[in-house]
């Protein structure tokens, strides 16, 4: 599966942006806005081994998040091809194992857990109090093109898939073990270049159901003095003043990102900056029915 932007419908979730002119019109007279600064949307499916092999995978239900997983149609060698995969295992039987693995140019914390199965199965995930923004990946977004080509699940999948020989990898799946009822992931990125303010409105009907809002907010600087501002209306959500390249992720409450008919959040990211590279961005992630 692809994880990139394209020009799919994008449903009721964000209407207003298709409204409010998101193919070459403008936001409060500040950006125009490309179809490529919409959203993807993702949809569920639940594994079917959850389903019928629940004596062994159960945990999943108690404390994955979420889930990238592939069925490969064939067995897999645990031992030494999967096994050397990991950088941390927790469980190792002759049927499965369970740890954690290391992504190249990510920290420690961005470990997502992987479970495999001799059986063919194999899952990537992140923890239930993770939230999903965690899985976007911004050293894989391409400002310039404004694509997400990729994410830190995918990235553990493939890693994975290239140490036991698994080629095909088109039939993976994503799925949310935290929220069994959710049917879909919504990703709403706004880049930008350089440090002038930036924005897009969303609006959130109340027939939609929303488990999860969460947010990832970029600072890419290399030099010089650059403060990034992310913000919801009027409000500043996250403010990033490190050096370097730097991420911050997050969850919204109701009452900063609410719903209802006519309700219109503008979503906004600024910046104020001395000469030098410099990229910001940031991510809405939103888990619905």
């Amino acid at each position: 599966m692809e994880f990139g932007y394209s020009r799919a419908k994008l449903g009721v979730l964000i209407t207003a942006i298709v409204a409010l002119g998101l193919f070459g019109g403008y936001f409060y007279g500040r950006a125009t806005v490309s179809p490529k600064d919409a959203s993807q949307t993702i949809s569920f499916l639940r594994p079917v081994f959850a389903q019928n092999v629940a004596a062994t995978t159960s945990f999943l239900d108690q404390e994955a998040g979420m889930a990238l997983y592939l069925g490969t149609n064939s067995p897999i060698s645990l031992y030494p091809q999967a096994n050397s995969t990991f950088s941390t295992i927790e469980n190792a039987t002759s049927d499965y194992i369970l740890g954690s693995m290391s992504l190249p140019n990510l920290p420690h914390g961005d470990d997502p857990h992987c479970f495999v199965h001799k059986d063919g199965w194999i899952v990537i995930y992140y923890l239930k109090d993770e939230g999903a923004s965690k899985v976007i990946d911004w050293q894989h977004y391409t400002f310039q093109t404004n694509e997400l080509v990729s994410n830190k699940l995918k990235a553990g999948l493939n890693k994975m898939c290239d140490a036991i020989s698994v080629n095909d990898r088109s039939q993976a799946q994503y799925y949310n073990f935290q929220y069994p009822t959710a049917t879909k992931w919504m990703i709403i990125i706004k880049s930008e270049l350089g440090y002038a303010p930036v924005s897009f409105n969303m609006s959130i009907p109340l027939e939609v159901t929303v488990y999860e809002r969460t947010w990832s907010h970029y600072s890419g600087y290399s030099s010089g003095f650059y403060v990034s501002y992310f913000k919801i209306d009027s409000t500043t959500i996250d403010t990033i003043t490190e050096n370097g390249p730097h991420t911050n992720i997050g969850t919204l409450s109701l009452a900063q990102l609410s719903q209802g008919t006519n309700v219109f959040h503008t979503i906004s990211i600024s910046g104020g900056w001395e000469p030098g590279p410099y990229a910001q961005g940031v991510c809405i992630s939103l888990i619905y029915k």
